[in-house]
């Protein structure tokens, strides 16, 4: 029981982080004047949505409903966006890409402290949050290098095609 109260904190957490990621991605991307930095970010913001409606069908599959978990809390929502997207229209693209990989290292050791905390099938919900963010961070990275390489965002369609 213990272990779905936990899964059940990380998973209202979750809800949070993800609302916070869309609107990250969503605003970082508006500050961005590469179209192909702007698709990135908007994929992104777009993921983050996907993993909303997600961790809901889990809380909604584990009959929660809005209700909070009773007795003390055992996780914090950690700070893993930043309170604003400095410097707006025309800011750096790698600067860009370093916030995004900070957001995405924080959202995996938040998981993994979940996951650390939870024990028997409630762990693969969990395992599966942090697979998605590990993704988001190859993804990050992989751009991140693309414009310290070449000066400038590579398509999307060049990654999905390294990814086999």
């Amino acid at each position: 029981m213990a272990g779905k109260k936990i899964l059940m904190e990380a998973l209202r957490a979750g809800l949070e982080l993800e609302r916070e990621g869309i609107r990250f991605y969503s605003g970082a991307a508006k500050g961005l004047e590469d179209e192909r930095g702007r698709e990135t970010l908007q994929f992104l913001a777009k993921e983050e949505e996907r993993h909303l409606r997600f961790i809901e069908g889990l809380v909604e599959a584990l009959g929660a409903g809005g209700e909070p978990p009773k007795g003390p809390r055992r996780l914090r929502k950690p700070k893993i966006f930043p309170r604003e997207i400095k410097g707006g229209v025309g800011r750096k693209d790698r600067a860009v890409l370093e916030e995004a990989r900070g957001v995405e290292l924080r959202s995996i050791e938040f998981y993994e402290r979940c996951l650390a905390k939870v024990e028997g099938p409630e762990r693969s919900a969990i395992e599966a949050l942090i697979e998605a963010e590990k993704g988001h961070l190859e993804w990050v990275e992989f751009m991140r290098d693309c414009v310290a390489v070449h000066g400038y965002w590579c398509d999307m369609g060049e990654y999905f095609s390294l990814d086999g």
